[in-house]
């Protein structure tokens, strides 16, 4: 047994403990303990998240785990270790020597309960790139067996676009830095479809040399799936505000959500569209009080245009019978504010959040 302080410095030790390892008990109390030199079964060294006392720090309970711990002749002792915080605030560990192959079968077994049950998809491969194991959530995201998966390389599933992008995220990682980014990436389905998957790999590492690649992720083919037709649909929906004959602006929660040219070019706005949505409703609320403050210049120069049928204000002139109802629309509306009928801007928030006005051109 092992008692360990919460930076990992050795507290106090048995001498069966002692004898196991081969160092006298004396010099192991007191010294700091290295946590990086720990093995895991699967190869490669432990982990920081996975040191006995981070776990326990991170549980507040009892961990079981496997791991291995250099010998002085070069070899490996493995342990199954049990450990557990004691009352005042140490961690108490319990070593069971036990063989490499034991070791890697409990981790593995372990390991398979927690991972079978999770919704999440995780697969791994070795330094070869051959996939050792794959977890029920993602055969049953890709209609193909684990049998059909084990033994088949990596790039074998995954869409050739994309593979480029995992092997840099690979590279990338090292033993100081063992995670890669969060990687999108398509995975092959039994009927040739494809499955868009969002996850990070993990490499284990053994004598620098990566050893393992453990990728966890999640389905997000039905989230991309809904993006790509809201992208769809607003670009659709700003082809037809851009393009239609009526002056077109929106407000919603105090600022610019839509406007067109039209509309602009029918509020003497300087501004583009582009630059007016995302913004404060001050600068229409400018034209539109203006409009209210002279109301019998603005149903003068509205007339002129509806005679002319043409707008001084549009960015190209027109001949359309159109500009004669927009300035039928705006003089009538106009001539109501004059009457006293209505002196605030259909776009002010003291009415509603959202908003919406429409004048043809």
């Amino acid at each position: 047994m092992v008692v360990f302080d919460p930076r990992s410095t050795i507290v106090d030790v048995n001498e069966a403990f002692a004898d196991m390892i081969g160092v006298p008990r004396e010099l192991l109390i007191g010294a700091p303990s290295d946590p990086s030199v720990l093995l895991a079964p699967g190869g490669g060294s432990l982990p920081p998240e996975q040191y006995p006392v981070a776990r326990v720090e991170r549980t507040g309970g009892r961990v079981d785990q496997e791991y291995g711990i250099p010998a002085l002749d070069g070899g490996v002792h493995w342990f199954s270790v049990r450990s557990a915080p004691t009352p005042d605030g140490l961690i108490a560990a319990v070593y069971t020597p036990i063989s490499a192959a034991e070791a890697k079968a409990r981790a593995a077994a372990r390991v398979t309960t927690i991972v079978d049950e999770s919704p999440d998809l995780v697969w791994m491969f070795d330094g070869n790139g051959l996939i050792e194991y794959a977890s029920p959530a993602v055969t049953l995201a890709l209609g193909l067996r684990q049998d059909e998966l084990i033994g088949r390389l990596w790039r074998a599933i995954t869409h050739f676009e994309d593979v480029p992008k995992l092997r840099a995220a690979i590279a990338a990682a090292g033993p100081d830095e063992p995670r890669t980014p969060l990687i999108e990436l398509r995975l092959r389905t039994r009927d040739g479809g494809w499955r868009w998957v969002e996850g990070q790999g993990t490499l284990r590492f053994h004598n620098g040399k990566a050893v393992a690649v453990e990728i966890t992720g999640r389905d997000v083919t039905r989230t991309r799936a809904a993006e790509d037709m809201g992208r769809k649909l607003s670009s659709q929906l700003e082809a037809l505000v851009a393009g239609a004959p009526d002056g077109i602006l929106m407000v919603e929660h105090d600022r610019i959500a839509v406007i067109n040219e039209q509309a602009c070019s029918l509020l003497e706005l300087a501004m583009s569209p582009e630059e007016l949505v995302g913004q404060g409703q001050e600068p229409i609320l400018k034209s539109l009080r203006r409009l209210l403050a002279e109301p019998e210049s603005a149903i003068a120069q509205l007339g002129a245009i509806a005679e002319s049928a043409t707008s001084p204000l549009a960015s190209s002139s027109s001949s359309s019978p159109t500009a004669a109802a927009s300035a039928s629309t705006i003089s009538r509306w106009a001539t109501a504010g004059a009457c006293g009928r209505s002196a605030t801007p259909p776009t002010s928030s003291s009415s509603r959040r959202s908003s919406a006005a429409s004048w043809r051109r």
